[in-house]
């Protein structure tokens, strides 16, 4: 009937004015401990905070790890790849909080940083990272790995979180 096709014709406006108007959505899609069997430390369980995030988003990543052996200081590495090309790598201790910008304003990365010494056990780690505004469609990965300032080989836990810009 012309009241149907006209229901229709609002329902499809309205689509169209929401997809003009509405960000961009991300979704984490897949998360995973990267580490290897002779690494110290496994991650257990991720979790993270908004669970669909839109652009410009901070998005709260709690990590909960566990570590076979204690651990007086260590360092994290951060590296960033989109589309499989490397676009950002950062070092910074694993003792106490950082804070840094990513290149060309995409956003900025926040990491709690863990009470060291680090005792054997379970441990919770909170981190944070803001999803750029630029972000192209793409699969971006941010990979963090801690390691183990005595033993500059020994790798403690490896966590991968991939982000898919739809």
């Amino acid at each position: 009937t012309s009241l149907h096709r006209d229901l229709m014709q609002v329902q499809v406006f309205v689509w169209l004015v929401l997809l003009a108007v509405w960000p961009s959505v991300c979704d984490i899609v897949s998360w995973k401990n990267c580490g290897k069997p002779t690494d110290a430390g496994k991650i257990m369980h991720v979790t993270w905070k908004p669970l669909f995030p839109k652009q410009g988003d901070v998005v709260n990543v709690t990590s909960v790890l566990r570590f076979e052996e204690g651990v007086d200081a260590g360092i994290c590495r951060v590296n960033i790849s989109t589309n499989s090309d490397p676009i950002f790598e950062h070092q910074a201790t694993l003792c106490r909080p950082q804070h840094f910008q990513l290149p060309l304003r995409m956003g900025s990365v926040w990491l709690s940083g863990l009470h060291c010494p680090l005792q054997r056990g379970v441990h919770h780690m909170w981190d944070a990272f803001t999803v750029p505004r630029q972000l192209p469609s793409s699969t971006t990965v941010f990979d963090l790995s801690l390691w183990d300032n005595k033993k500059p080989h020994h790798r403690l836990s490896c966590l991968r979180l991939h982000l898919e810009a739809i």
